[in-house]
């Protein structure tokens, strides 16, 4: 449900477009409005998860999500759309961390990254379904409603179901409250299971802890690594259809379905990301999906019309190698901060990273109309090398570490 709502407006907006006359800026800025949304909602309710607990926003996300799904088929000009979808990018946001940091603290050292890339096998299958249920209601007189209502119809299910999810053991021994995790650590793990499994202390939940020079380089790291890897992949699903039909390779209908094959593809990243992510360390993993992906995405700016073969093998090897950063993207900032701030940790990195997204999905439109196809691709992959030169510079490793040596004990490499 969080990729679905984050990427629909791009099937959404190929109806909206010439039905409320949206020029180029309305364009960009409800394109973006989701992720300007993120912004506010990671910082803010990733703290509070950090202080009332993993459960609680599980349940009262997908009632906001239900209620802003339904709000949504009622717009009647670009304002309203723009303040509905940040609504919805706030609630977006406050998923992350809790969400993240909730399998994280459940997850065994060395199955990890399997579990959270999971996460993200979803993510990225919601994303891919905006784009499949946009081709297959496109020529419907409600193409619009159905795709940006949609949530509704699976959010209210949703949050019965995760009234049944216990609370974090780990959470909750951070908090003094070891007994009741003691319960909920036999009833998940065995019998035999204890406290004592836990490498945990009681520590208060304080954003102070943030601003320790480790951590605040941490936080860069995480955001610049997040922004640079991920702002290729909100382009691709949010004005993928108009990006094929600037390289003519699609209009209307068919560039949907030519942006879910991608979608597809991306998919097939994220498993292949799965598959490895445990065999490799976090690090060179991480460098070389940069590599592979601004090589990917080279090849579809060398030539000004590109064939038809070398646009799919471009966008093939990107989406492929895009993979592992997918599922890094949670798992890494999960490892990389303590309990008591881990959710305020990872909701500060998902929203400076959500610049990346915000810049590259307003300004396409400006891009594309004034500079063409060719240079707003070479840009695209200028900032994957940035990316990479930070993750060269700062990434540590952390494959295997239990979270309290990730979080605190490794030695900066």
């Amino acid at each position: 449900m969080d990729g679905y709502i984050l990427t629909v407006i791009g099937p959404a907006l190929m109806h909206l477009r010439p039905l409320m006359d949206l020029d180029v800026f309305w364009t960009g800025a409800i394109g973006s409005a989701a992720l300007m949304g993120v912004l506010l909602g990671g910082p803010v309710f990733g703290y509070l998860s950090d202080k009332v607990g993993r459960k609680l926003p599980f349940v009262v996300i997908p009632l906001a999500m239900a209620a802003l799904s339904i709000a949504s088929i009622f717009v009647t000009n670009a304002a309203q759309l723009f303040v509905i979808r940040f609504l919805a990018g706030v609630v977006v946001g406050s998923d992350y961390p809790s969400a993240t940091a909730y399998l994280a603290e459940y997850s065994p050292p060395r199955r990890r990254g399997i579990m959270i890339g999971v996460l993200i096998l979803m993510l990225s299958g919601g994303m891919t379904l905006g784009e499949i249920v946009g081709y297959l209601t496109y020529d419907s007189d409600y193409a619009w409603q159905i795709l940006l209502g949609a949530p509704a119809v699976v959010a209210i299910p949703l949050a019965l179901a995760r009234r049944r999810y216990p609370e974090s053991p780990r959470w909750l021994i951070n908090k003094g409250r070891a007994a009741e995790a003691r319960v909920i650590m036999k009833a998940v793990y065995g019998f035999s299971a204890d406290t004592d499994d836990v490498e945990e202390t009681t520590v208060k939940t304080s954003y102070r802890e943030l601003l320790q020079p480790l951590y605040l380089k941490r936080i860069f790291f995480a955001s610049v690594f997040w922004a640079t890897s991920v702002l290729p992949m909100f382009v691709m699903y949010i004005f993928g259809a108009v990006l094929l039909q600037d390289i003519q390779l699609g209009e209307g209908r068919g560039a949907l379905l030519g942006n879910s094959i991608i979608g597809l593809i991306f998919i097939v990243g994220v498993v292949a990301g799965i598959a490895i992510i445990e065999r490799f360390g976090r690090r060179p993993l991480l460098i070389w999906s940069f590599v592979g992906m601004a090589l990917g995405l080279l090849l579809l700016a060398i030539v000004e019309e590109p064939p038809f073969w070398l646009v799919v093998l471009g966008f093939t090897i990107y989406a492929l190698a895009s993979g592992p950063p997918n599922v890094l993207d949670w798992l890494y900032p999960n490892e990389l901060f303590p309990t008591e701030v881990r959710a305020a940790g990872v909701g500060t990195v998902t929203a400076i990273s959500r610049f990346g997204p915000i810049l590259g999905t307003f300004g396409l439109p400006y891009f594309l109309e004034n500079f063409g196809i060719q240079a707003t691709i070479l840009t695209i992959v200028g900032i994957l090398g940035f990316g990479l030169v930070v993750t060269v510079l700062l990434a540590p490793e952390t494959r295997g570490l239990d979270l309290a040596e990730s979080s605190g004990s490794i030695h900066d490499k």
